[in-house]
């Protein structure tokens, strides 16, 4: 059996400034693969560097999808509880200004085969008829989302 460790990485929207590490590991079945957190924690910048990486070294792809109401608030809206959480988390950051990549424009530029999102608890029927057109692969978290 085989399976791929995603290193996540995040930058607070482009606060912090996050060294993406040019890794080429593989271990028997296991291989390594970069990930960026979610859209609302990494910058439009630090996702692209992350899977054009990805790609180039034929890996998957993981990132946080959709996992609550207050996430797609956030992504739309730019405000609500999950803005105060991560003011808390990176005080520098300045959400008018940064550069947050979209629902719309992350599924336009990068959804394929070699991308696998994480929770989607906030996808509905047609999105994951959508998703699975294009290949794209969803991960469920039961003990994960029982705290959300």
């Amino acid at each position: 059996m085989g399976g791929v460790v995603f290193l996540e990485y995040l930058d607070g929207l482009g606060v912090d400034n996050e060294k993406v590490p040019d890794i080429d590991y593989q271990r028997s079945k296991l291989s390594v693969s970069l990930a960026p957190h979610s859209l609302y924690s990494c910058s439009h910048e630090l996702i692209e560097k992350i899977i054009l990486q990805n790609k180039k070294k034929s890996r998957k792809t993981s990132i946080h999808w959709l996992e609550s109401n207050e996430e797609i608030e956030f992504l739309q809206m730019k405000k609500g509880p999950l803005e105060s959480l991560l003011r808390r988390v990176w005080p520098k950051l300045n959400v008018e200004r940064s550069n947050i990549l979209g629902i719309k424009r992350f599924e336009q530029l990068f959804f394929g085969r070699d991308v696998v999102l994480v929770h989607a608890l906030e996808t509905n029927k047609e999105m994951i008829q959508a998703y699975q057109r294009k290949g794209v692969k969803i991960v469920l978290c039961p003990r994960s989302n029982y705290f959300i």
